[in-house]
Formats: structure tokens, C-alpha cells, sequence
């Protein structure tokens, strides 16, 4: 190649580094950057505007979830749902004769739900020791006499509600919920006042809820209207 040859070529390629504003030999600028540099997000502000529709603000999903409750969703898919299996067989003749064998085999009451209270015997029996509601406590229709106490479920199962009380009597507690799962029940209502000026009885207390997995306490009951 002769010199004349050589020289064009050369000029040739510095022109091509001038027109792209590059210096052939001009090393590459240090490149400089802190630790925190690292987690910043300073690049991502050219690309999102949370004033833009479209950007990132239109991600927010507040307003689909209402008043999302983890206890009330749980309670409505999972625990209603067992809870009402569990009351089919146990109320159905076919659970009856099983879950009868099952409690005379063992001479335990395994599987049942508690009986209701009477006017003899006032408060609820309890549900089995596996599963079970508590019976609901008596509602008085003696003045002056309470309301019987719901019974309380032992296992997986519900307390019994509390009886109402008579004129001027309380109304009976709700029974305990299951150890396993369960409600507790609902405290019965105080019965009217009987003379005037006079109060009506106390509403009975909530039953607790025990359990160890999942249970809400049962509503205490109303106060007996007063009389003027």
C-alpha cells in the first residue's frame, strides 16, 4: 500500500471519531458511585409519574378490598361451612345410630350436641368431648326467675345460647365454644321490670370463645325495658 494510500486511510477514520464526537485514545470516565447509590430509585422517577394516568398509581387496589377481615372471610369459607357438615351428621338417623355406638363403645359422650334446657332443669348440657353444640339454656316465662345458661361445646362446636329471663329476672350466659373451634353463645335477654319505677333484669354475658384455632365470644343480651 503506498504512503499516500496509508494516509487517507487514516484520515478517514479520525473524521468517522470526530463526526460521532469520540477521541480514539480518550479513556472512558471513572465511573464514581456510593454505596446507598445502589438502592436508589431516582431512575425510575423519569419513567413513573404518579400524576400520569397509567403510572404507578393506578396499581392501588385499596378501593377492590373494601373492609377486608381475615376472621370474617375464614369464618364464612372454612369454619360455617365444617359447622354445619358436622350438624348434619350428628342430627341426621344415620349419625344418630353411629355417633350412639361410637358414645356407648367409648362410655364417653363423643359426638352430640347438648340437650336444651327446661323449666326442671334450666341450663343447656354440653356438646361431646369431639364434636358438638352446647343446648341452649331455658327461657323463663317465671317472673322473677332467670333464664338458664347455655351449655358449652367441648370440642368443635358452638355454645349454647342463654335463656331469657322471666319479668324482672337476668337472662342466662351463653355457654363456652369449642376448645377445637368455635363460637361462643349469646347471653340471654333480661326479662321487663315488674313495678314501676323498677328495672328489668340484666342480660346475660356472651359465652367466652376458647378455642385454640379459630372462635369469636358470643353477644351479651339485652337489658329488660324498665318500667315508668
Amino acid at each position: 500500500m503506498s504512503y499516500r494510500n496509508r494516509m487517507i486511510g487514516t484520515g478517514s477514520a479520525v473524521a468517522a471519531f470526530l463526526a460521532f464526537g469520540m477521541t480514539p485514545l480518550a479513556p472512558a470516565p471513572a465511573a464514581s458511585a456510593d454505596f446507598e447509590d445502589l438502592f436508589s430509585f431516582e431512575w425510575l422517577a423519569p419513567t413513573v409519574d404518579i400524576d400520569v394516568p397509567g403510572s404507578a398509581d393506578g396499581f392501588d387496589l385499596s378501593g377492590l378490598m373494601g373492609d377486608f377481615n381475615v376472621a370474617t372471610m375464614f369464618d364464612q369459607m372454612f369454619y360455617e361451612p365444617l359447622h354445619m357438615l358436622t350438624q348434619f351428621w350428628i342430627t341426621n338417623p344415620l349419625g344418630e345410630m353411629v355417633n350412639g355406638a361410637i358414645n356407648t363403645i367409648s362410655g364417653q359422650y363423643l359426638i352430640g350436641n347438648g340437650i336444651d334446657g327446661t323449666a326442671e332443669d334450666p341450663d343447656g348440657g354440653h356438646g361431646g368431648l369431639w364434636f358438638g353444640d352446647g343446648g341452649a339454656g331455658w327461657s323463663s316465662d317465671v317472673a322473677g326467675e332467670a333464664g338458664g345458661n347455655g351449655g358449652n361445646a367441648l370440642g368443635f362446636g358452638n355454645g349454647g345460647d342463654g335463656g331469657d329471663g322471666g319479668a324482672g329476672a337476668a337472662g342466662g350466659n351463653g355457654g363456652i365454644g369449642g376448645v377445637w373451634m368455635g363460637h361462643g353463645g349469646d347471653g340471654g335477654a333480661g326479662g321487663i321490670a315488674t313495678v314501676a319505677g323498677g328495672f328489668g333484669g340484666a342480660g346475660g354475658d356472651g359465652g367466652a370463645a376458647m378455642a385454640w384455632m379459630f372462635g369469636n365470644g358470643g353477644s351479651g343480651g339485652a337489658g329488660g325495658a324498665g318500667m315508668d
